[in-house]
């Protein structure tokens, strides 16, 4: 029999948790004036601390997971690392309640939402053919009275749906309904879910899980409050063969005429999956590569990402290869492509018939996640081995791109259904990883992708911008995940408009109802014009891996004008200008989505070579044909430096931002520039 774990929250004697989400409130940060900053430090200030202390991976995996990516999008964007620190205090909380729950040696965290539901007519909205007034596949013991247990849609008597079920007290005996479970998986650990109340007598209530084969109650829950709230309670399951009941009945059934009512009763095996691992340590990967990457932020951090380095090292990666509870998920079908599979040791999926593949292939976004987190490893450590798996994932991801029109389809998981926009968001953001890597993905497929968005699934208005539920824009009428744009959003490296169809939904947004929205959110920060997008030169275009994302060439060449990664203050590249000896050889990014006469303050890195040409920062209308602004350094070493002006007047002109030369008829004289933002004067960032 494999180890239990001590840690386990219900037993013979009764403990249980009671579930439920609980909302922070508290008075939210003070106004910054950036609309999408102050818009999340709002949502944050109610959600920051719902979900962290949780167990449940699938709390951890969706939620929690994307909580912890926002922490770092609003770092990234704002580099203030009061952000790091709630990440912090959340990991250290997160790995803590980390357990080998199916002691096969490899901590985790487990889910029971996805696995399949044991018990049957749990929610008693179905009759029993012989007697309406007893649920299906439920019975009466001992009495068979139809008042001692009955199915009741009486206002109060059941939670959701139109049925629940009433238990009387009969002050001689317990009275109880029961189920007996059709199967199981054995020494596994299971949970049982109920909504329950009473009526506030003595009877009060209690459901509990009986090895009939043994005579052993394993675990139970007593019910003692007068409003509805859900319970959960965990039990490890029998060797196979037993018989095992569930029972709900009363803690006193001396209380003649007492009442307990319960309602959609679940019972499902608590098992690790992939994805949730994967987007859980995502999150840690990322502020792992963030902190490797920074010097400045190695003092305050580098011991903290080296230990969630080494969990997930030694715990997550490992766990879904060589795990001898989980088996060996990863296959690789040819020698340049591989995936990974539902395991073959557990039936943990309750909806693997719609998968429609016989090889068991997890949907794309499951195993993304995973390799999402790989590719951040690789990055870190350079262990070929997490590159080899993540080439091959996305080698066999590209192997099943189909065109449409202008972009790409795909299925959700092989053999199944077009992939929707919310799922899709991690097939993206694989993508755009893997092509900034420079490796599977090319420029003609980053535009392809960009064009999914732009020409396929949005709706081409600015003023009320949807987009369609599936990416091959079959069904654009159904826009019910239109706000599911955090990795789309990301499109933006090629094009603006994707930022564009993003920003203009949650301008107006007055609440964001969801983490993933306030994912969302956090991405168009990032991407906000106003500040200037790209401006640590680190993205690439697509056509031209020399020229920086979202930045144009004016009058030079490739060699002219680059991303250089020899000559970068932070992060891994810089922007270098040589000049040509006649014009101005220099890169400009186009500045939107600016406020008119609004006070702004351009900083930037800089240096220039011993030359005598320096550098030039300059600020151009190009409408009204005049220059703004400009600063123009001569300094031989990295030197941080800023200058402010005011903006149009007119909000619709157009501005340009220009890095080069502060004298251009120097022939082969450099200028190097890094971090080049804007912020309106008085903004902290």
């Amino acid at each position: 029999m494999r180890k239990k774990r001590s840690w386990l929250r219900a037993t013979a004697g009764g403990l249980a948790m009671i579930w439920g989400f609980l909302l922070i409130w508290s008075v939210p940060a003070q106004a910054s004036g950036n609309l999408w900053y102050d818009k999340y430090v709002y949502f944050e200030s109610l959600n920051g601390n719902r979900w962290y202390n949780l167990t449940n991976a699938n709390a951890l995996g969706w939620s929690e997971a994307y909580l912890l990516q926002t922490y770092l999008n609003v770092y990234e964007a704002s580099e203030e690392t009061q952000w790091l620190d709630k990440f912090v205090l959340h990991v250290d909380t997160i790995i803590g309640n980390a357990t080998d729950l199916d002691g096969d040696g490899y901590l985790g965290w487990e889910n029971y939402e996805a696995s399949p539901a044991k018990l049957v007519n749990g929610d008693f909205e179905t009759a029993s053919p012989s007697d309406g007034s007893l649920p299906q596949n439920w019975s009466r013991t001992p009495s068979t009275v139809s008042g001692a247990a009955y199915r009741s849609n009486a206002t109060g008597d059941y939670n959701s749906g139109a049925w629940g079920v009433v238990l009387t007290a009969n002050g001689a005996t317990y009275q109880s309904l029961t189920q007996s479970l059709a199967s199981y998986d054995p020494e596994v650990v299971y949970t049982l879910r109920v909504n329950a109340k009473t009526d506030g007598s003595a009877a009060k209530g209690k459901a509990y899980v009986y090895d009939n084969t043994t005579s052993t109650v394993l675990a139970q829950v007593n019910v003692d409050n007068t409003q509805w709230k859900t319970y959960e309670f965990d039990f490890i399951t029998p060797p196979a063969g037993h018989d095992l009941q569930i029972y709900l009945t009363h803690q006193d059934y001396g209380a003649t005429n007492g009442k307990a009512y319960f309602d959609n009763v679940k019972v499902s095996g608590r098992f690790p999956y992939i994805g949730l691992d994967g987007n859980l340590g995502l999150s840690f990967s990322k502020f792992i590569k963030f902190v490797y990457g920074n010097d400045q932020l190695h003092g305050a951090y580098l011991a903290k990402a080296t230990s969630y380095l080494n969990f997930l090292e030694n715990n997550i990666v490992p766990r879904w290869q060589y795990s001898s509870y989980i088996g060996n998920t990863w296959v690789e079908p040819t020698p340049t492509t591989g995936y990974y599979i539902k395991p073959n040791n557990l039936v943990t999926f309750s909806n693997e018939s719609t998968w429609k593949n016989p090889e068991g292939i997890l949907p794309y976004n499951h195993f993304f996640m995973f390799s999402l987190m790989l590719n951040d490893l690789y990055d870190v450590t350079g262990n070929t081995a997490y590159k080899d798996k993540v080439d091959k994932i996305n080698t066999f991801f590209k192997n099943n791109l189909q065109l449409q029109g202008t972009g790409y389809k795909w299925k959700y998981v092989v053999g199944g259904q077009t992939e929707d926009v919310g799922h899709g968001n991690l097939d993206v953001y694989s993508v755009l990883q893997l092509f900034n890597g420079g490796r599977i993905f090319d420029g003609t497929d980053m535009t392809r992708f960009t064009n999914t968005l732009v020409d396929n699934m949005w709706n081409q208005s600015l003023t009320d911008p949807k987009v369609g539920i599936v990416v091959d824009g079959s069904n654009n009428a159904n826009t019910t995940k239109t706000l599911s744009l955090n990795a789309w959003t990301n499109l933006s490296q090629f094009d603006p408009l994707p930022w564009k169809i993003a920003a203009e939904q949650y301008r107006n947004l007055t609440r964001i109802s969801s983490v993933g929205q306030a994912l969302s959110l956090t991405e168009i920060l990032k991407w906000d014009p106003e500040k200037l997008v790209n401006r640590g030169f680190e993205l690439q275009s697509a056509g031209d891996g020399t020229l920086p994302a979202r930045w144009h060439r004016s009058d030079a060449t490739d060699v002219q004008a680059f991303r250089d990664s020899a000559n970068n203050k932070s992060g891994s590249y810089g922007a270098t200008l040589v000049a040509g000896g006649t014009t101005h050889q220099r890169l400009y990014q186009n500045w939107t989505d600016y406020t008119a006469n609004a006070n702004y303050t351009l900083t930037f890195d800089g240096k220039a070579d011993s030359s005598g040409a320096g550098g030039k920062v300059t600020v151009y209308n190009e409408t009204a044909g005049v220059e703004i602004a400009s600063h123009t350094f001569y300094n031989t070493a990295w030197d941080a430096m800023s200058f402010s002006f005011n903006a149009p007047a007119n909000a619709t002109d157009e501005v340009r931002v220009y890095i080069g030369h502060g004298i251009e008829t120097i022939a082969g004289a450099e200028a190097h520039f890094d971090n080049v933002k804007l912020r309106r004067t008085g903004d902290n960032w």
